[in-house]
């Protein structure tokens, strides 16, 4: 393994042991005559990621391929049975005027956060030993009941849409809390790993241009 996914698995473990200590913000208590529909608690953040070239990712990547968002699968928490976890509790009561008020609370262990498995239809492989022809790419975030995660600026599960053709730059999920639970998967190494094909152009979420050719020329096997 090499010192930048190292780097990766230790950023996403101290992200998801922040959640663990974090009691849920801007949850104070909310008057049931205030609220239609069951609210939802967000936990957003900016998680750090190391940054990557083009080059370093082509190197780094297990997996490049090119293919289109075929199912986006429901949002699961990261426990090995999918269920809610212990630390993760709407408590619901009544203030001094007698009104029902709601709470959300957010005390999760590290691999416990909220995940998201999107399809994706493979047309070309560009690196790594592909068999299948579907890929599972596991993104961190989605909603599950009355709560929501997501990592702010870096990649969503709300950043797929089904017919999206994408070229991806993969690694194989790694990760103590997360790599057994569900099917063989594949993570991000870097928001810079998702691109989106359009017009025989590719798109990166930084609005950045790039070509096909420019691209592979970079990728070693």
């Amino acid at each position: 393994m090499t010192m930048k996914k190292s780097q990766l698995i230790i950023v996403s473990l101290c992200f998801l042991f922040l959640l663990g200590v974090f009691l849920v913000s801007g949850l104070s208590q909310i008057s049931s005559s205030e609220i239609e529909l069951p609210p939802i608690a967000t936990m957003s953040s900016n998680g750090t990621f190391p940054y990557y070239s083009y080059e370093e990712l082509s190197t780094e990547s297990d997996l490049i391929i090119l293919g289109k968002v075929v199912k986006k699968e429901d949002a699961k928490w990261g426990t090995p049975t999918g269920e809610q976890p212990e630390g993760v509790k709407v408590v619901e009561s009544k203030n001094i005027h007698g009104d029902m008020v709601v709470d959300y609370y957010m005390n999760l262990s590290p691999g416990e956060g909220i995940y998201t498995d999107i399809t994706i239809s493979v047309e070309k492989c560009y690196k790594g030993n592909l068999e299948p022809k579907e890929v599972v790419v596991r993104s961190f975030g989605g909603t599950v009941g009355s709560f929501e995660m997501n990592y702010g600026e870096n990649i969503n599960p709300q950043d797929f849409r089904e017919g999206d053709e994408l070229l991806l730059y993969l690694i194989e999920d790694e990760a103590i809390s997360t790599k057994d639970i569900g099917s063989k998967h594949y993570v991000f190494l870097s928001p810079m790993g998702k691109l989106y094909l359009k017009d025989n152009m590719f798109y990166a979420h930084t609005n950045e241009k790039l070509d096909e050719e420019s691209l592979l020329s970079l990728i070693k096997q």
